[in-house]
């Protein structure tokens, strides 16, 4: 009950003729489901946390029971006297999302295929959105689209069959402390985040969601440790 799927209805991204009119359009749902979300309690950061022998990744490819394709996203939390890691997992209803031409697999392939960190960092997008809320969280947060690498260090580990993003929140004081901040009233937060891989050129619109999610009342207190 501390998560859930919210599809892709609480944001608006670029439309076909972005380029031209800057216009944008409600989106189609989101392409990739919420598989899982794990909240790990962690000694430190640790980067590539689905590589991990014990993470769900490895333990349901080691019973054979793991989509051919999970897209993995950590959000490394510092806490006052802890590491947290807010870790979610998503994967496509079908491989042919990745592999038909569309606007959505000509972003999708150099972002998990390719070799360029640096083009990475300028296109992965987050569309925040306070459901419910103090005002000043709100006000902190906002609903503004962000492309988090131009601001905020992340890493990219590519394994057998998941490609994993992780987002240090600690390279930026600023997000930091709204981090903090809304740490302060989790247990009164519901908050929408969508991910999308910003499309630039007309080939690569309309942008599509490619995951989204809903953090409910979140209880900082039940992070798990990963042994």
């Amino acid at each position: 009950h501390r998560w859930g799927d919210a599809g892709a209805t609480s944001c608006v991204v670029r439309g076909p003729n972005y380029s031209v009119s800057k216009h944008k359009v409600p989106p189609e749902p989101a392409a990739f489901h919420l598989r899982a979300v794990d909240w790990f309690d962690l000694p430190e950061a640790h980067e590539n946390i689905a590589g991990h022998v014990n993470n769900r990744v490895q333990v349901a490819m080691a019973a054979g029971d793991c989509p051919p394709f999970v897209f993995v996203v950590q959000l490394q939390i510092p806490g006052v006297d802890q590491q947290l890691g807010y870790v979610t997992y998503f994967s496509p209803p079908d491989m042919a999302l990745l592999e038909e031409d569309t606007p959505l697999s000509r972003v999708l392939k150099p972002f998990f295929f390719g070799s360029d960190d640096g083009d990475r960092d300028m296109h992965f997008k987050l569309i925040p959105k306070i459901v419910e809320g103090n005002w000043v969280v709100r006000k902190s947060v906002g609903s503004t689209p962000a492309i988090l690498g131009t601001k905020l260090k992340q890493t990219y580990h590519r394994g057998t069959n998941y490609f994993e993003l992780d987002v240090n929140i600690a390279s930026s004081s600023v997000a930091a402390g709204v981090v903090r901040l809304a740490a302060g009233y989790a247990k009164a937060l519901v908050v929408d985040l969508a991910l999308v891989i910003q499309g630039e050129t007309e080939d690569e619109l309309p942008e599509r969601v490619v995951a989204g999610w809903r953090i409910n009342n979140m209880d900082l207190a039940t992070a798990k440790r990963l042994e």
